[in-house]
């Protein structure tokens, strides 16, 4: 909304009726006047005058409201009559600046005295309150300053305004702490006080037009102010300040791809309130750049918005994706699959929440996922906090919890399972041709046992939390198995449990995912059970009683399961406090991330914290499951089974293995597995084969026991070294059965190999020594990014010494030709890119002489700064928390025959949607940068509308010659890139400098032979 010119003769108490009736914006600005400024920060005492005897009833009633900032730059005259008659005019500018967000509005509804004169009507005091400021009940003394000493009689004063003609701006103000109150008081004799007064504490106003966050420009209006915003892979998020007195069902969120014209609203359990802040997260975005709109529901003119926000895709390198394509309810850009049924659940709804699959509606969490069995329709959890479930108390004398001996264990058991009489059908389950089953209501009412609200939970430390308060998720496993044989190693009976498994039969196109960064799983756990297609990502778990996800086929179909993908999770101990197995160490879960008689499965991006058990690959000698990958795992201070596999082809690499207090990896069974550009860091027992093969190439290994090479752990000389290894496929009935993959890691119809360049085809391979750092950094739960635009890894193997090249063997600085014909110019100018000729500056601009400028911003030049070296100068960029900036202001401008610009270019990440040059012609700049799709492509309108130069993606470290001519005196552009043009209609204007910028994603960017040339007659 915007405001009118005001007529001269409008009061101040009108404009007090104005500022509440109306809707204002506020948003940070540059503010310029040359008139003297009066800030209403300021108290402004006039003729000083007691108000007494005020007794009130005070009612206090919530009322949002949202006003605009409202400057005022025109002179103003206000006429002053003072109690002794005398008329007092003063003429002052004034510039008011308010920022407001919301108004709680306190009624006094007793009379009013002032000055021993009763009035009969209604005093209402309006406060308006910013952000971080609390309004209480306000007694307001209203003070009259003439210019001259006034002796004030006790009675009633008239304060008369006149406003000249006032000329309304709205300036977007960012202010910390501000209070704004607005009294209006109305007798029946037309006697009206207005005071304005500003409450300043630690106030601070920006002067920046827009506010630039992690990820995107952040654009504030009226009172909705967004603190943050970030971008992770396939999606983003934005925090922002609550109005007082509102929830997240007062608000509205919205998205769009830069380019688009339209936003879409997103669903509404996006948009909650987490740690006081409201967190809205935007899911299923495919990679470019994206705008997002925060709106106060029922004011469309109150809204915040973030432009630019640059979105990346997951790294769906590994077998998961290698022969499937859309693992679990998305598609592989990024989006969600058609008809996908989108399910919001949280700890207070998992057992209410409900969903309609297949025409039947089904309540609760565990329903729900397993009403997903044969179902055709795409399913998606969205996980929005931690989900807890109960498990297993030990109580008393009856505990069996411990580390005791098996038949010890088992003999308390006994005792306590002597009341129930096995052979009274009703009292327990089916009873299969092994076991006695008996059931969780029965073993409560047998005093066995007993349900807790009480578990614990471990950091990555091993410091434990009780967490209180939880409930039941209905629909877990609940079984207690007791044999009806003796064990043969133990010489009892053994009593096995299966507890707090969601178990999951026959379900494909299945995506459970956390929301946020605090999603979790505690106490219970998945088993996919005959599953496809399964995707499980960015979810905490801890305390899981049995497995928290466990993986498996069928013994007699083994091959017919396939396509998981486990990714960007974190995985704490487990804990079951009613360990009832002969396997001693399953008080600590029974398993992580356990997988058998399936195939294609690739674990990535996920954080083992001192797990014991944590991937078991093949549940025994005789069973076969194959094509297996796990990469940029971080394994801290675990126990074993890092992994333990076999009878599989298993391809790992950039994981990092720190502390590890058992074996690490245990290949046993004809397993085959290759293992390249790892780190092992202080690991005991790092590698273990039992009749199977590791090969190992470009690791680093730091271990407190070294493992010496032999014919089942061979250290490769070069990437193509062949092993001897028995790793075949055992199923039957199968077209692929029989398959030798004893040199899978060389063929490319097995394996994701590049066999031109002899190299691991994958998204990102870091160098071993990165790993640690990589990892640390992105794996794990809790919305991790930045898993893209990396150099692209494996080796080439150099024919005269087999040494590994270090540096990305696809990409060499091409020779370009300068595609226009030189002898048709004259160099006018040549940059001298060298450090003497460079200026560091406080702010995004370049200075007034020729030369280079940089700047950072936030001010980190620790991380961001510039390097010159032989005539080139990088702009270095290894903070995600900053960006560097660098100018060329040129000697000389043109601005008539045809002059050529020429840049040279050398990005070491092939992003998208990123600047690399914008020549500043005064108009709209011509802009050299990628599109969302990493085409090299340019505009003139602001980089709004993009065109394509290039028809390839840009490719990382690989040098790009820009040369721009413009024909001033014909209103025509040329631009071109390595040889490849494009010529369009555009009057330029003078161009003045060039701008080169990394932007905030870790990106570096080489410049050199920055020159001028005119075209000879």
């Amino acid at each position: 909304m915007k405001l009118k010119r005001l007529k001269q003769g409008l009061g101040m108490s009108s404009i007090a009726l104005l500022l509440s009736a109306c809707t204002f914006n506020t948003k940070t600005t540059r503010t310029s006047t040359n008139t003297q400024t009066t800030s209403v920060a300021d108290t402004t005492s006039i003729a000083e005058t007691t108000t007494e005897d005020i007794n009130s009833n005070i009612t206090t009633t919530d009322l949002f409201t949202t006003t605009e900032a409202l400057t005022s730059t025109a002179p103003v005259t206000t006429t002053y009559v003072t109690t002794t008659g005398e008329v007092i005019t003063t003429t002052e500018a004034i510039s008011t600046s308010v920022e407001t967000t919301t108004a709680e509005t306190t009624t006094i509804d007793n009379t009013t005295t002032v000055d021993n004169t009763t009035t009969a009507n209604t005093t209402t005091v309006d406060t308006t309150t910013a952000a971080n400021t609390t309004t209480e009940p306000v007694t307001t003394t209203v003070e009259t300053t003439t210019e001259e000493e006034t002796t004030t009689s006790p009675q009633t004063t008239t304060l008369n305004t006149t406003t000249a003609d006032i000329t309304t701006t709205f300036p977007y103000t960012s202010t910390n702490i501000a209070t704004t109150t607005a009294i209006e008081v109305s007798t029946s004799n037309t006697t009206t006080y207005n005071s304005t007064t500003n409450t300043s504490s630690n106030v601070e106003t920006t002067s920046e037009d827009l506010t630039t966050t992690e990820s995107g420009t952040i654009d504030n209006m009226g009172s909705l102010t967004i603190l943050t915003s970030k971008s992770y892979s396939e999606g983003a998020y934005i925090e922002a300040q609550l109005i007082n007195g509102t929830d997240a069902s007062d608000y509205t969120a919205y998205y769009k791809k830069t380019t688009d014209s339209t936003f879409v609203a997103i669903d509404s359990e996006l948009v909650r309130v987490k740690n006081n802040k409201l967190r809205v997260d935007y899911l299923g975005l495919t990679e470019g750049s994206y705008d997002f709109k925060l709106e106060y529901n029922g004011n469309s003119s109150s809204y915040s918005t973030v432009s630019n926000v640059e979105v990346l895709e997951y790294d769906r390198s590994g077998y998961a994706h290698f022969y499937n394509s859309g693992i679990g309810a998305y598609n592989d850009d990024g989006s969600l699959k058609t008809d996908t049924v989108v399910v919001y659940v949280s700890d207070a709804t998992k057992n209410t929440v409900t969903a309609t699959i297949a025409g039947t509606t089904y309540t609760g969490l565990s329903n729900i996922i397993k009403a997903q069995k044969d179902s055709k329709v795409p399913l998606d959890i969205r996980i929005l906090d931690e989900i807890q479930a109960q498990q297993w108390a030990y109580i008393n004398d009856k505990s069996v919890y411990g580390t005791a001996s098996t038949k010890a264990r088992n003999a308390n058991l006994d005792l306590a399972f002597s009341e129930v009489d096995w052979e009274d059908t009703s009292t327990r389950q089916d009873a299969s041709s092994n076991y006695y089953k008996i059931g969780e209501d029965d073993i409560i009412a047998y005093g066995i046992n007993e349900l807790t609200d009480t578990g614990v939970k471990y950091d990555q430390d091993g410091n434990a939390t009780t967490i209180t308060g939880i409930t039941h998720l209905d629909g877990l496993t609940n079984i207690i198995n007791y044999s009806k044989n003796v064990d043969s190693k133990t010489g009892v009976q053994e009593y096995d449990s299966y507890y707090n498994e969601l178990d999951v039969r026959g379900a494909s196109n299945l995506t459970i995912e956390g929301i946020g960064e605090d999603a979790g799983i505690f106490q219970w756990g998945f088993c996919f059970n005959q599953c496809n297609s399964i995707e499980v990502r960015n979810l905490e778990f801890s305390s899981y009683t049995e497995d928290a996800i466990g993986i498996q086929g069928s013994k007699a179909t083994n091959m017919d399961y396939h396509g998981y993908w486990i990714h960007h999770n974190t995985f704490n101990q487990g804990v079951n406090n009613w360990d009832v197995t002969y396997e001693s160490d399953k008080h600590e879960g029974d398993g992580s991330t356990d997988f058998k008689f399936a195939y294609d499965l690739t674990i990535s991006y996920c954080r083992y914290n001192m797990t014991h058990k944590t991937a078991l690959i093949g549940s025994g000698s005789s069973s076969y499951q194959y094509n297996v990958t796990f990469h940029h795992n971080y394994y801290y201070k675990c126990g074993s089974r890092l992994p333990f596999t076999r009878n599989t082809n298993f391809h790992i690499y950039n994981c990092y293995y720190y502390a590890s207090t058992g074996t690490n990896m245990q290949i046993n069974d004809t397993a085959y597995a290759f293992i390249e550009g790892c780190y092992f860091e202080n690991t005991n027992k790092t590698f273990t084969t039992s009749k199977g093969v590791i090969k190992l190439w470009n690791n680093i290994v730091n271990s407190t026991s070294s493992t010496a090479a032999s014919s089942t752990i061979v250290y490769a000389d070069s990437r193509t070294q062949a092993v001897t290894n028995s790793c075949q496929d055992k199923s039957s009935g199968y077209s692929w059965s029989g398959t030798d993959y004893s040199s899978f890691d060389t063929d490319k119809t097995l394996f994701y190999y590049d066999s031109t360049n002899q190299r691991t085809k994958v998204t990102r391979m870091d160098e071993a020594s990165n790993v640690p750092a990589v990892v640390k950094e992105y794996a794990g739960s809790g919305c991790k990014a930045g898993v893209q635009d990396y150099y692209l890894g494996g080796e080439i193997i150099d024919d005269t010494t087999d040494d590994p090249i270090v540096d990305d063997p696809v990409i060499d600085d091409p020779v370009v030709e300068d595609p226009i014909v030189d002898t048709d110019y004259t160099t006018v100018e040549e940059a001298s890119l060298t450090e003497e000729n460079t200026t560091s500056l406080s702010n995004e601009t370049y200075g007034e002489n020729p030369g280079v400028y940089w700047y950072t911003n936030a001010e980190d030049s620790t991380n961001n700064y510039l390097t010159y070296n032989n005539g080139k100068m990088t702009l270095v960029d290894t903070s995600s928390e900053a960006r560097t900036t660098a100018f060329y202001k040129y000697e000389n401008t043109y601005n008539s025959g045809v002059v050529k610009y020429t840049v040279t270019l050398t990005p070491s990440t092939n992003s998208g949607s990123w600047t690399l040059a914008e020549f500043y012609d005064g108009n709209n700049n011509i802009i050299i940068r990628t599109d969302g799709s990493k085409y090299i492509s340019y505009s003139i309108d602001g980089a709004t509308t993009l065109n394509n130069i290039l028809t390839s993606k840009m490719v990382a470290n690989s040098t790009y010659v820009v040369t721009i001519i413009i024909d001033y005196d014909n209103g025509t552009v040329k631009i071109d890139v390595n040889g490849t043009s494009v010529e369009f209609n555009y009057q330029a204007g003078e161009i003045v400098a060039v701008k080169f910028m990394t932007a905030k994603a870790e990106r570096n960017l080489t410049v050199s032979d920055i020159t001028v040339a005119t075209k000879n007659n």
